[in-house]
């Protein structure tokens, strides 16, 4: 070991820690005293048979600098039990030896104490601890040391283990200061079964013949690592695992022997993928090998340990005789960001969890980055915007807080996905357009240049950049330059919600004005501003392509600049900032009619996706009026760009709740006629393998939705499809990513015997997805044999999945007065071994017109008349959904009620 390395590594992570050392921060996370810093985990794990126990024993030598005198030592431990009587601590100067005369525990910290009699004087100890700790279950929320089933090629049940330590769970596996900033190097040593494999991080050492042990047992030790914080320790124990890799063997895929040809997908794309990071970064991984473990069961999609990626198996699996092309960018995506992860947050840690979010950004918005260069037609950062960034807006509404989050062990892990992978990538891609490409990979650079091997703080990339953006030459297209990076870039994060534009236009003077609309999730006491850089382009000057702010929006201004055109202005160019934009009504009665011309795509595809995102934000908190929102949403009918039609396919799902309302004919019917007025016509019914991916999942969509909304060709299409296939399916095959549409739409309109033979393929497979599509017909006869068939076959229903169908049923079809009346009539019969009660509550929920409601009451009141408490309760529950009803009515009437009037113009 090279102790001037390592001393000056102390004194950065000294530096760095007694910065952040004082009151208890607002998320009151207690951090560990700062008297003592490791330098050297020396970490050996004893795994038993995985099928037979859930313990695993530890033992840790750590060597650790005391940087204060004192009489204490306190580091992380949750879950573990500590052999106290086996603790030691050993001065490595003069060799003297300290037990301690007492183990104190904070349960709500995971701060273990360990109290000396002796003072410990500066200097450098080696602190011995044995211990044991349990395997964790494997959802997310749990983490560290995980047992995972999973079913191997031969259908036999087997387990592996692997380690998910983000953020803060490397003390549920070994005592540990758990801290992003107490970095060090690590050597693993693994004892283990012959059977099994072990990954880790760094490459392993040559067996040795002593490495085997008794009872067919072996040790598989480890190179020691680079410096790293804690959780980035990687640990996999698999069997019957497969190897594939590339000539040096640099680059490992480990997966189950039926998916080597997916490994060599994967493998693929990492070797892609990796030199372009390295060019751009300006620094190779520097670790010697990169495993990425295809791991069945992973609760997490990917976890990017330095040296070893774990996947979740069922995300980077891409078999094309079974899945849709397009779901190569998504295995690619998972790919890219562990690669990324491999520089940010390895060679970079941040100082404390609150900075975590910069990690995970560039992680996240450098996937897209870099597969946009590899794979062009994937259009990876078009996607980014309406995939990643609309989402991260619609879910910034006040109620998440900031990316500089405070975690702790009570964190909601799904709030740190969306909050930090969705936010925090959208405000770096702000950054990289508002300093242009030039600056923004220089201070990448410096960046990592400057700090590698250290603790971080967000300070010292705008620092980085705000050097490169001051080194850089003039840019005359930015008129703003004099603007300090840090001032701009905390407003953005440390602060939630977001903000909104608004853009007004005086078209005889030619002033438009941009100022600052409280976001309308603002309360009266919350007053958030921001630095936001303003692009624009107008009919005159229909220029999207550079994206570089003309000036920035300082907090409490108003911009202004004189404009000469009469039509349309669009606002923050290709939404490279991450805000809305409200437009007057003046500029959006010049934007709606260009959209619905044949000149529509001079408007940059991004700029339509966020004009439409953004007003429908605007209707849902009542900022606009609905005629407006339905006249833009008119142009879809010329729109032919899956990117563009994304939002509103969201929209689509999000109000599919509402469709069973009588007063969603009106929309329903609009929607129909807006996607037969082109986006049908233009990607027609039939699969084609020389379309590129995104017309084919614009294909899928718009073909999903039509027949939702009630398009009567769409699902007649469907219908032939699933009798060819029928009557021939050797030759009529569905491929696996079309059976939603064939076999759910084709039964909507199918006849009996359609029906019949998805039932027969039912019986043959026990497909449980078949439960939902044989619900799909439309035909009430057909849905009343189904009823019937449920309640007497009790041989291929069993009652679990009997309540499951009828409920099912119930949802679907509960509305249609035949089949309602029906289960009425028959209920004793059909409800088998539901509670009555049970059942009418079920009715209640499902049905919408207040006639349906009569009939429930005049039922219940025959059924339940000697059970007055339980009659009391079902007339509370009709009164209840009536009002339930009536307000989903006015809400959606609020929203689309102009589309009724439009249809009936039509």
């Amino acid at each position: 070991m090279e102790f001037p390395k390592l001393l000056l590594h102390i004194g950065l992570i000294l530096a760095t820690v007694t910065d952040f050392c004082g009151a208890d921060d607002p998320g009151h996370i207690h951090r560990l005293p700062t008297n003592s810093i490791p330098v050297d985990y020396n970490i050996s794990l004893s795994i038993p048979d995985l099928e037979k126990s859930n313990t695993f024993h530890g033992e840790t030598k750590v060597i650790v600098s005391i940087v204060r005198e004192s009489f204490d030592i306190s580091l992380h431990s949750q879950g573990l039990e500590v052999d106290e009587t086996a603790t030691t601590l050993v001065n490595d100067t003069i060799y003297l030896t300290y037990k301690p005369t007492k183990h104190t525990y904070d349960y709500k910290t995971n701060i273990l104490s360990l109290h000396f009699e002796e003072q410990l004087y500066c200097g450098f100890y080696t602190l011995i601890m044995k211990f044991a700790g349990k395997f964790s279950q494997t959802d997310f929320g749990s983490g560290g040391f995980m047992k995972i089933p999973y079913t191997d090629e031969a259908r036999k049940n087997r387990t592996l283990a692997a380690t998910y330590l983000l953020p803060n769970k490397a003390r549920r596996i070994f005592p540990c200061w758990d801290e992003p900033a107490k970095g060090a190097y690590f050597m693993i040593s693994v004892r283990h079964h012959q059977k099994y494999n072990v990954l880790s991080n760094w490459p392993s050492q040559k067996v040795r013949w002593q490495d085997y042990v008794e009872n067919d047992m072996k040790w598989t030790h480890f190179n020691r690592t680079y410096l790293m914080p804690t959780y980035l320790v990687g640990i996999v124990i698999v069997s019957n695992f497969v190897r594939v890799t590339n000539s040096n063997h640099s680059v490992n895929v480990w997966c189950r022997s039926s998916l080597t040809s997916q490994a060599r997908f994967v493998l693929s794309i990492a070797e892609r993928v990796t030199p372009l990071l390295e060019e751009y970064i300006g620094i190779t991984k520097g670790v010697p090998k990169i495993d990425h473990v295809m791991v069945p069961n992973y609760p997490n999609g990917s976890m990017g340990d330095w040296g070893i990626i774990i996947y979740q198996e069922s995300k980077v699996v891409y078999d094309d005789s079974k899945d849709p092309t397009f779901k190569k960018r998504n295995v690619a995506s998972y790919v890219a960001n562990g690669i990324a992860h491999q520089w940010f947050g390895t060679f970079i840690t941040p100082s404390w969890w609150t900075d975590i979010w910069l990690n995970e950004g560039f992680a996240v918005y450098l996937q897209a980055y870099f597969l946009d260069k590899t794979f062009k037609g994937w259009r990876a950062m078009h996607l980014f915007v309406t995939e990643t960034m609309h989402l991260a807006l619609q879910l910034d509404d006040g109620l998440a807080g900031s990316v500089t989050l405070n975690l702790d062990d009570h964190l909601d892990n799904q709030l740190f996905v969306n909050q930090v992978r969705k936010k925090a990538p959208a405000i770096l891609r702000m950054l990289h357009h508002a300093v242009g490409d030039q600056v923004f990979r220089k201070g990448i650079t410096k960046y990592f240049a400057t700090h590698q091997y250290t603790a971080v703080t967000p300070d010292d990339f705008w620092s980085a950049i705000q050097s490169a953006k001051d080194e850089a030459s003039y840019d005359f297209y930015m008129r703003d330059q004099q603007f300090g990076i840090k001032e701009v870039m905390d407003t953005w994060i440390v602060q939630n919600r977001y903000p909104v534009l608004n853009v007004t236009m005086n078209y005889k003077t030619g002033d438009l004005a941009i100022t600052h609309q409280k976001n309308f999730h603002a309360t009266d006491d919350i007053n958030n501003k921001w630095w936001i850089p303003i692009s624009y382009a107008y009919e005159g000057s229909p220029y999207f392509s550079n994206t570089m702010p003309h000036n920035w929006l300082k907090p409490d201004e108003t911009f202004r600049v004189q404009i000469i055109t009469k039509g349309w202005i669009i606002v923050n160019l290709q939404q490279t900032a991450y805000c809305r934009v409200y437009y007057d009504i003046l500029i959006y009665e010049k934007i709606i009619p260009y959209l619905s011309s044949q000149e529509y795509t001079k408007i940059h595809v991004l700029n339509r996706a966020q004009i439409i995102d953004d007003a429908y934000a605007f209707l849902l908190e009542n900022q606009l009026d609905s005629y407006i929102f339905i006249d833009l949403i008119t142009y879809y009918e010329r729109e032919r760009d899956y990117v563009a039609w994304r939002p509103m396919f969201r929209i689509l799902k999000q109000n599919q709740k509402y469709f069973s309302l009588p007063e969603s004919k009106g929309f329903k019917s609009y929607m129909v006629q807006t996607f037969d007025g082109g986006v049908l016509q233009h990607v027609g019914y039939e699969e084609n393998p020389d379309d590129d991916d995104l017309t084919k999942l614009l294909r899928l969509k718009a073909l999903k939705w039509a027949c939702t909304v009630g398009h009567a060709e769409c699902k007649r299409k469907a219908a032939v499809k699933l009798s060819e296939h029928f009557a021939d399916p050797d030759t009529h095959k569905v491929p696996q990513w079309w059976q939603d549409w064939t076999y759910c739409f084709g039964l909507a309109v199918a006849n009996r015997t359609t029906w019949d033979k998805m039932m027969a393929l039912y019986q043959r497979t026990s497909d449980k997805k078949l439960w939902k599509i044989l619900n799909c017909a439309e035909d009430p006869d057909i849905i009343i044999n189904y009823l019937n068939i449920t309640a007497s076959n009790t041989t291929l229903f069993k009652d679990e999945q009997h309540a499951l169908i009828f409920n099912l049923i119930l949802q679907n079809h509960a509305r249609n007065d035949l089949v309602l009346d029906y289960i009425l009539a028959n209920l004793n019969h059909i409800k088998r071994n539901i509670p009555g009660s049970k059942t009418i509550n079920y009715i209640i929920k499902n049905v919408f017109s207040d006639e349906q409601m009569s009939k429930v009451k005049r039922f219940a009141e025959t059924r339940f008349h000697q059970m007055p408490n339980i009659l009391s309760n079902i007339i509370d529950l009709i009164e209840q959904r009536k009002s339930d009803v009536k307000e989903l009515s006015d809400i959606f009437a609020k929203r689309f009620g102009r589309s009724q009037t439009l249809i009936d113009k039509l």
